[in-house]
């Protein structure tokens, strides 16, 4: 599919700016097409990506038991081939929830190396339907399946361990979680490694692709990736001056406004809390 037909698809698919406060409307599962083969599977909350290919199936992640069997079974409804892979892109638990369901249906999962020793490491697999991956691997890792390549890069450190993007190269598309967000600020406070996250984001924008598929936020274009770091950026220095100004949290928070991005989604209910994440971290980090 040429980039300006997928370009309007998710355009109709998406309303940026609101699309994050309105999950939970409509259907509780949903199947999406992104590309002629890409597809977003999407939950309350949670997205992830599907690519259909002639040989077999490739799921990015899979958030819990019931999400899991939901789209085991509606892929083989729609689609007559094997889901042949699994990849997780890292292990934190709604990602790899329903990794056992893919797994007891055939598919040969895939993750970085740290994501298999945190599984075994935490325990993961004993009250959950987690699985250990069959292959793990250190940096880079490419599936080649019906005529597509898919590029797995490990970011490094920064949020978890583990993380890794997954570049659907023909596709021209990017699966990359938690570390982004298209028009729309942050988690609450960003949650650990702030300074390896925009290292992470830094590696992100080496990726060539053009459609950038969250698993929090809005499917976007790499235009997007690109203004979410520029805001993360932005507010880490501003905070960071703060910080050696000896300006406490409420005097940074309301000093540090960052207007241009007002128009980000949950601005009004998380900005105050990324503030405080990122004073938190640089904080410690002057201790």
């Amino acid at each position: 599919m040429k980039k300006t037909v997928a370009t309007l698809l998710f355009a109709i698919l998406v309303s940026a700016g609101t699309y994050a406060q309105n999950w939970g409307d409509g259907p509780k599962y949903q199947l999406n097409q992104i590309t002629e083969n890409l597809y977003q599977f999407e939950t309350s909350g949670y997205r992830n990506a599907v690519l259909v290919t002639d040989e077999g199936i490739i799921v990015v992640d899979a958030v819990n038991t019931e999400a899991a069997t939901w789209l085991s079974t509606e892929l083989e409804k729609r689609f007559d081939v094997p889901v042949k892979y699994l990849i997780l892109t890292h292990s934190d638990f709604d990602h790899i929830g329903g990794s056992k369901v893919f797994k007891d249906r055939g598919a040969i999962v895939i993750g970085q190396e740290n994501a298999a020793a945190d599984i075994v490491k935490e325990g993961k697999m004993e009250s959950h339907d987690i699985v250990v991956p069959d292959i793990s691997f250190s940096d880079d890792f490419t599936i080649k399946l019906g005529g597509k390549n898919v590029k797995l890069t490990y970011l490094g450190p920064g949020h978890s361990n583990s993380l890794v993007a997954v570049h659907f190269v023909e596709d021209r598309a990017l699966m990359v979680v938690d570390i982004i967000s298209n028009n729309q600020v942050g988690y609450k406070t960003l949650g650990a490694g702030i300074p390896g996250i925009l290292k992470q984001i830094e590696k992100v924008l080496a990726i060539d692709f053009d459609t950038i598929m969250p698993a929090h936020s809005p499917v976007g274009t790499k235009e997007d990736a690109q203004t979410y770091s520029d805001y993360l950026n932005g507010l880490y220095n501003s905070v960071e001056q703060a910080v050696k100004d000896g300006k406490t949290l409420e005097q940074t928070q309301k000093e540090i406004a960052m207007e241009k991005y007002k128009h980000f989604a949950m601005y009004d209910t998380w900005y105050l809390l990324n503030v405080q994440g990122v004073y938190e971290q640089i904080s410690a980090l002057n201790e």
